[in-house]
């Protein structure tokens, strides 16, 4: 074998050696001379079946027809070599989406044929055709959602938007787009918006739930909330803020209704305690004060404090309190008055309430109880038959503590709302004798 046909042979292993490309000779013509094996393994014909077949085989139909094998040819004989993307097809009709390029041999001048070489570029088509369907359907959602959506840079300035905020700002997007946020809203607003962006920035963390005024371009003072996020290039560095805003005035006014509604609520309810008070202070000669828990003062030194929410805690409470009670110089019975009258409110903590606490105070004068829970309270309409009907109760029960409580106390202090309940009895260790009604009335005769 001389050494110009060890070369060719060495060339054409070669060329039969890659795989990936399809690699073929035409003649002048456009008809196939030689067939490499990546040619055969891409379109399917064997060397024999495709040597002499012209290269328009390997087009559709439609192209064939349109002269596009005939102008492809003329194109790399005019400027020496061409390259196109299209659809090809294989012996066994399938298409594929093949880059190719086309040199012209020359010989002496004259064209002596063609090199071909084409690559499967399928996959990649799909996958930019999967991208450009994604992309635009985010497009789409991108300028139908109707909160605004910005990009911006650290320089304050818009990188992109969506129709809903340049809608909001009286513009296109196009006009908006590369413009600073100085340049569109009042200086003021401007400055606490990019104020926030370079914090989002620093940080790299997103401040979400920010309720702020808006000028809208209809001149109206909006509120909008916002969220804003960091926007990270390849690198993972944070360049600038994607912003979305809603509108929420609608629910920001409902919310001040509401609001407004409750306050007038609590005046109400606040007005009905002050009367039922004043009532309930007259019908019990001040015995029993209903007040704020401001206003209830416990005087003395603490002897001993627990917690109610175990049954045998209720037990020692009471055990302990006739104790203590008898310490200060209750008498027997008197005692014994403050440890059932302790009873009662320390019952109506436990069944209308949670979190049930008794503490006893010991002064000069007087041994004082407190009873506190965390429950609901009593309802500003409940309180006087509550504490003034024998037999009324919002729960199953004889419903006779307030009653029941006033006949064995000196004094009863009670505040009552959402946040609980207070109840304080205070038994006197030397209590004043009770005038007799009956002298007392022949007295004022005179």
């Amino acid at each position: 074998m001389s050494n110009l046909e060890e070369v060719e042979e060495r060339f054409r292993l070669l060329i039969d050696g890659v795989k990936d490309y399809a690699i073929f000779m035409l003649d002048p013509e456009g008809r196939v001379l030689s067939w490499s094996a990546g040619a055969q393994r891409l379109l399917g014909y064997t060397a024999e079946e495709a040597v002499g077949m012209p290269v328009a085989r390997l087009y559709p139909p439609e192209d064939v027809e349109a002269g596009l094998p005939e102008r492809h040819l003329s194109t790399a004989r005019r400027e020496g070599r061409v390259e196109e993307e299209r659809w090809l097809v294989r012996k066994d009709g399938s298409r594929f989406w093949a880059n190719g390029v086309t040199t012209a041999l020359r010989k002496d001048g004259r064209i002596s044929g063609y090199a071909r070489v084409l690559r499967d570029l399928t996959e990649r088509k799909r996958a930019e055709t999967e991208l450009r369907r994604l992309q635009e359907e985010q497009q789409i959602i991108f300028h139908s959602v109707p909160a605004m959506i910005w990009y911006k840079d650290a320089d304050n300035r818009i990188l992109r938007a969506n129709r809903a905020a340049a809608a909001s700002m009286g513009l296109t997007v196009e006009a908006i787009e590369g413009r600073s946020t100085y340049d569109l809203y009042p200086r003021e607003d401007a400055k606490a918006y990019h104020t926030d962006d370079l914090e989002v920035i620093r940080t790299g963390q997103p401040r979400l739930g920010i309720v702020e005024p808006y000028q809208h371009a209809s001149g109206e003072r909006v509120w909008v909330r916002t969220d804003k996020l960091p926007y990270r290039d390849e690198s993972g560095n944070v360049t600038g803020v994607i912003v979305f805003a809603v509108d929420v005035t609608a629910l920001k006014r409902t919310e001040e209704a509401l609001e407004a509604a409750h306050q007038r609520l609590l005046s109400t309810e606040v007005e009905k305690k002050r009367f039922y008070g004043e009532v309930i202070r007259a019908v019990t000669r001040d015995k029993l004060q209903l007040v704020e828990p401001r206003e209830i003062l416990t005087e003395g030194t603490q002897r001993f404090t627990t917690s109610l929410q175990e049954p045998e805690n209720y037990t020692a409470f009471r055990r302990e309190l006739r104790r203590v009670g008898l310490e200060a110089g209750l008498a027997e019975g008197a005692a014994e008055d403050l440890v059932v009258a302790a009873g009662e409110a320390a019952t109506n903590a436990v069944k209308h309430g949670v979190g049930g606490r008794a503490a006893v105070f010991i002064s000069e004068d007087r041994v004082t109880v407190r009873v506190t829970d965390a429950g609901p309270g009593i309802h500003p309409e409940n309180l006087p038959s509550s504490i003034l009907r024998p037999g009324f109760s919002t729960k199953i029960s004889l419903g006779m503590g307030f009653t029941l409580m006033l006949e064995l106390v000196e004094r009863l202090w009670l505040a009552s709302g959402p946040e609980g309940t207070i109840v304080q009895l205070e038994k006197w260790i030397h209590p004043p004798e009770e005038e007799d009604p009956t002298l007392a009335a022949l007295l004022d005769r005179f």
